[in-house]
């Protein structure tokens, strides 16, 4: 103690007597100098006690909205798929304004594979906007009611909350406790424990399960991705899925509108149901205000060269920018393991295709004959909607379907002429019907959903039903065919063929197949009298894309 008073002593009087104080103000300021040398000492001493106090017991507190939660989910069996998962007493969180949440087929499925895959470690991703976060709660929901021992812990993290805030529900006793995620390490090192994190990178010390919920940015789940986890895809919505959450959840936008956003965006759940309440009820107006303003403005930032190399490597596109999943969305296979990508929806490959042909034509010609998998089958409608109204020469292929045992027979080619013909596109079958099909004239609906065909032209008094494909087979549902040919008019007097529409390279395989029941049996064959009334099936052949066809009209 004396050598610290000493040594204060000395720099005091040294500083001191540099600045020139007289003796009462030099004795006024180390006395000062003192004062403030003993509060920077206690102040250092006390956070090293909350150092060495916090190291060895980690704060955590009860989360009282979060046990509401876990209590809730608890009480109630777990909804089935096309159900509504409600929270009696509580609410969703972080996701406070959710009145409930619509339980997806794909949630099932997905929840499946995690609860029965050897595995321990998953990757769940999709494109931005599905909704992969609300399959949270359903998840969790599975978890509480296995039918065999439920997990010991449920620790969960969420990037909504500050720092690393995580949470752990204890099984056993019902308790919810709200920490720092290293507070819970003896849970995480727990074996039977699940650790879900969503839209963060987890924490890798753990031995137990481990579910990352994340948009498809590598820089989040490279990491788990480098140590084995198994990666699996959440698909966009159907328009079928959409509608019901909006009937069931009574949400405030119109139906009309659910179906326009999935016509120019594609199954993106974030731009048809999750809009604010809208002050009037012009659709396109609000369309052009928000979702078409941000789809043209991704569409515009997006070249054939990089729509390439997304196609051909993940991390080009989990690595680029968000605008590009506004164009490309990830789709998926039955096992939600296989990456498949498609446009988002017939109308940006429209526009992508019409923008690309004016700015690297042959660049566009080479995507459209290359692309393979779902995202060829869209190209090639769209390149289709480009070729047949400018006309031309086709080589068609009848096929015939004999009596008694049904069967469908590939007969001799012909040529087939379309004459180059006007535009024009229809919202239902109805509208077409009572306006009537002029001749030569393509008509295109304006959704690609319309069931058998993808468009329609008369030429020379024969109603032409297209629809593309790039599938090694197809079936042909003859019910449905003859409804809707009733649907638009069309008697059987009049002449109507449906074709086929492949590229070359399917064309000399292709197989046309009479539809088959739920069981794998064929369905009621016609009878040789009746088959007089139905249209006739051909194949049309279509060489690969070339450089000179021109753009669709805007």
């Amino acid at each position: 103690m004396g050598n610290i008073s000493e040594a204060l002593s000395v720099v005091g009087e040294i500083s001191i007597s540099f600045l020139g104080f007289d003796e009462h103000e030099q004795a006024a300021a180390f006395r000062l100098l003192v004062l403030v040398l003993v509060m920077l000492t206690l102040r250092a001493g006390i956070q090293a006690v909350v150092a060495v106090l916090g190291a060895g017991s980690a704060t955590r507190a009860v989360a009282p909205d979060e046990a509401a939660m876990m209590r809730a989910l608890c009480s109630q069996a777990v909804p089935a798929p096309g159900e509504v998962l409600r929270l009696e007493g509580a609410g969703f969180v972080p996701d406070v304004d959710l009145r409930g949440v619509y339980i997806r087929e794909c949630y099932k499925g997905l929840a499946d594979v995690m609860l029965t895959s050897p595995l321990k470690k998953f990757i769940l991703t999709g494109t931005p906007g599905v909704g992969k976060s609300t399959i949270f709660y359903y998840f969790v929901g599975r978890l509480l009611q296995q039918r065999s021992t439920p997990p010991p812990f449920i620790i969960w993290q969420h990037a909504f909350y500050s720092g690393g805030r995580a949470f752990c529900y204890n099984t056993k006793t019902g308790d919810t406790l709200c920490g720092e995620v290293s507070s819970f390490m003896a849970a995480l090192m727990n074996p039977d424990t699940w650790y879900i994190a969503d839209a963060m990178p987890p924490e890798l010390k753990t031995k137990a399960h481990l579910l990352l919920i994340t948009s498809p940015k590598r820089d989040t789940y490279k990491v788990l991705e480098k140590r084995g986890a198994r990666m699996l895809h959440m698909p966009p919505w159907s328009l079928e899925e959409l509608q019901a959450c909006r009937s069931k959840l009574d949400l405030s936008v119109s139906e009309a509108f659910v179906k326009k956003c999935f016509e120019y965006g594609g199954g993106v759940a974030r731009y048809s149901l999750l809009q604010l309440e809208a002050s009037n009820n012009d659709v396109e107006e609000l369309l052009r205000e928000g979702l078409l303003q941000q789809l043209r403005g991704a569409i515009d930032t997006s070249s054939v060269s990089q729509v390439r190399a997304a196609l051909a490597d993940v991390a080009t596109q989990d690595m680029g920018l968000d605008t590009s999943h506004r164009v490309i969305h990830i789709k998926t296979d039955s096992s939600y393991s296989k990456r498949l990508l498609e446009f988002a929806s017939r109308w940006v490959a429209e526009r992508f295709m019409n923008k690309a042909a004016a700015e690297d034509e042959y660049g566009l010609v080479s995507l459209v004959n290359g692309s393979q998998d779902t995202f060829r089958g869209l190209m090639h409608e769209v390149w289709m909607h480009r070729t047949l109204p400018k006309g031309g020469e086709f080589t068609i292929a009848p096929v015939k379907l004999t009596g008694g045992t049904p069967k469908l027979v590939r007969e001799a080619e012909y040529t087939l002429k379309l004459p180059p013909c006007k535009e024009e596109v229809f919202e239902e079958v109805v509208d077409l019907a009572r306006k009537g099909c002029e001749e030569g004239v393509y008509y295109k609906p304006v959704s690609a959903r319309l069931p058998l065909v993808d468009s329609l032209l008369r030429v020379g008094g024969v109603m032409n039903l297209f629809q593309m494909t790039v599938s090694p087979d197809k079936p042909v549902d003859f019910a449905k065919l003859e409804g809707l040919l009733g649907d638009l008019g069309i008697t059987p007097q009049q002449e109507a063929r449906l074709i086929f529409v492949v590229p070359e390279d399917i064309y000399p395989n292709f197989k046309i197949n009479v539809k088959t029941g739920e069981c794998g049996q064929k369905k009621a064959s016609p009878t040789a009298p009746a088959l007089a009334t139905r249209p006739k099936l051909c194949i049309m052949r279509v060489p690969r894309a070339q450089v000179g066809v021109r753009a669709l009209s805007a």
